[in-house]
């Protein structure tokens, strides 16, 4: 009930609306989405890219929050050793004969204090004459020929001492390195940095392409060569920097140790389309303006070539409607399939004000038949709903659709005047039901599945044009229960193998609510049946009336409702040899 009112008020607004301001207000939707798409993907790229380096910073952020955590625990260590021995240091400095004992304290304690604490790679006890007196986790060279040196050289003068860590890159490491002095005694810890950056980069979404510490002067401790901005950035920068290089398509990322003046620094490069994005979205607004034009472009020829043609033949059909058998429609347009359609149906108008003289001079049996036949298949209506349709599809620019419901007219048009044959090869039959299937699919929005069963080589099998084509249409019309489920509706077609009765059977059968069983008995007997207003049903008695006539009574016709449900048809047909069927009288298509 619902879906059926809001139906009904969308067809009341566009009712009252031109087909000319529809589409203009179709082009303006359109052109705004197009436009706020664009928009919304420039502003969404931003976003996104200022999201992506916040979540980048944050990485690095709590890096360097983890290595400010690991030197002040090192710092309290190293405190603590150096309080603790005091007594040893003073009595080496006293006492010579004990000094090597003295050491051996020094060298356990050192190891006691320090072996817990995994980030500290080596640590070193020097003496103001620049002798190591204890040592701890010192087995790498490299190291140990460091601290030599750096001792040496504060010791000596040579480099003033510093009382905060620095970044020293020893080999392929990078090393923090604190020396803290008392009672003439130099105490010097390394603690790693290469497994601070590992953890970022063994991480599963690592986003950067290179990551490196810088010293105390913010000089990057890096093979990698950058920009002369870069550089400066990262020297000014205070606790957090998000820098992106438009000259190296680059995006440098940092963030500053709170107890030290070391930087993590991290360099994200730019994919190819991120380097050019800028370029890219000069191309985006171009591509916009060019898809409003082409909006534009398309609504203007859409309406010159599909409007204004429906227009005229939902015009012309109204005429035929209300009698006017002389009225025509230009038959040059745009398109093929409206050039045939515009042929067909003048032609059609003209076989319908022909047949309405000539019918009148068949035989008195063929003529109430044929007449019935003919009105009811050759009916504008069929047409005026296919227009209608046509009108719809416009209305939602549906091209595709529309090109596809022509061609589909076209063959339904071409075999309405193939049926004035009196018989025709039922492949042809076949093919005109699948095409009116096809025509309805387009009209409703529930599901017709069409089933054919049975025998496959049927060139030699001859019957009345329309003949299954009308049960298959009430099928259609009469046979939904369901809209989910739809209708289904089964062709079976099988040769009879009797000597007696040689022929084919025909059965049709859908998925329906069958006949009324008040209607049976009257379908059986041949008898026409009457709607509520009095009128005839002329499909099934034209069916009926055409098999008495065109074989003389031997075929045979049985009305039943299904086992599981459905009504049912049952057609036998006499075989007859092919050279009896009437050929075709001229009929070349358009």
């Amino acid at each position: 009930m619902k879906k059926e009112k809001w139906e009904t008020r969308v067809k009341r607004i566009l009712g009252n609306i031109s087909l000319g301001k529809s589409l203009g207000i179709q082009m303006l939707v359109v052109s705004l989405i197009i436009a706020g798409l664009g928009i919304i993907s420039l502003y969404a790229n931003r976003t996104i890219e200022k999201q992506a380096n916040d979540a980048n910073l944050k990485i690095l952020s709590m890096t360097i929050d983890k290595i400010d955590e690991q030197i002040l625990t090192a710092e309290n260590q190293m405190a603590s050793y150096l309080t603790s021995r005091r007594s040893e240091l003073v009595e080496i400095k006293r006492n010579t004969a004990n000094r090597e004992y003295l050491y051996t304290i020094l060298d356990k304690e050192m190891k006691n204090s320090f072996s817990a604490n995994s980030w500290i790679q080596a640590s070193f006890l020097y003496n103001s004459a620049g002798q190591r007196m204890v040592s701890f986790r010192s087995s790498e060279y490299s190291l140990l020929e460091d601290v030599r040196d750096y001792n040496q050289s504060i010791i000596s003068g040579e480099e003033s001492f510093s009382n905060d860590w620095v970044a020293r890159k020893i080999g392929d490491k990078v090393y923090f390195v604190r020396t803290m002095h008392t009672l003439g005694y130099y105490l010097t810890v390394y603690m790693d940095g290469d497994p601070f950056l590992k953890v970022i980069e063994k991480g599963e979404n690592n986003p950067f392409s290179l990551l490196f510490f810088t010293d105390e002067n913010r000089k990057a401790i890096s093979d990698e060569k950058l920009s002369a901005s870069a550089e400066q950035q990262i020297k000014d920068f205070g606790q957090e920097l998000i820098y992106n290089d438009p000259r190296e398509a680059v995006t440098v990322i940092g963030s500053a140790s709170d107890r030290t003046g070391l930087s993590l620094i991290g360099l994200r490069y730019k994919s190819f389309l991120q380097k050019n994005i800028g370029a890219l979205q000069l191309l985006l607004a171009m591509f916009m303006m060019l898809a409003v034009a082409y909006v534009v472009g398309w609504s203007w020829f859409n309406r010159k070539t599909l409007v204004h043609p429906v227009d005229k033949l939902v015009k012309a059909m109204e005429e035929v409607e209300n009698g006017n058998l002389h009225v025509k429609v230009e038959e040059e347009a745009y398109y093929q399939e409206f050039r045939c359609l515009n042929y067909q149906f003048n032609r059609m108008v003209s076989e319908i004000e022909k047949l309405k003289i000539d019918v009148y001079e068949e035989q008195l049996n063929r003529q109430n038949s044929e007449l019935k036949f003919l009105l009811l298949q050759i009916n504008p209506h069929f047409f005026l709903n296919a227009l209608n349709i046509l009108y719809t599809l416009a209305l939602t620019r549906q091209t595709d659709k529309i090109k596809e419901l022509v061609a589909h007219l076209m063959k339904h048009s071409r075999y309405i005047l193939k049926a004035r044959n009196e018989k025709i090869e039922v492949e042809e039959e076949l093919k005109h039901i699948e095409n009116f299937i096809e025509i309805q699919r387009i009209r409703y929005t529930y599901p017709i599945l069409f089933t054919r069963e049975g025998e496959e080589e049927l060139e030699d099998c001859l019957i009345p044009p329309m003949m299954l084509y009308t049960f298959v249409e009430n099928s259609v019309k009469y046979g939904l229960v369901d809209e989910a489920e739809g209708v289904h509706i089964t062709l079976q077609i099988e040769k009879s193998r009797e000597e007696e009765k040689q022929g084919y059977y025909f059965r049709i059968r859908d998925s329906g609510p069958g006949y009324a069983e008040d209607v049976l008995p009257v379908l059986n007997s041949g008898d026409t049946l009457l709607d509520r207003r009095g009128g005839e049903h002329y499909g099934v008695a034209n069916v009926v009336q055409r098999l008495a006539i065109l074989y003389h009574g031997d075929a045979e016709i049985k009305f039943e409702n299904g086992t599981e449900g459905g009504a049912a048809v049952e057609i036998w047909l006499p075989e007859e040899q092919r050279e009896e069927a009437v050929k075709d009288e001229g009929f070349t298509g358009g």
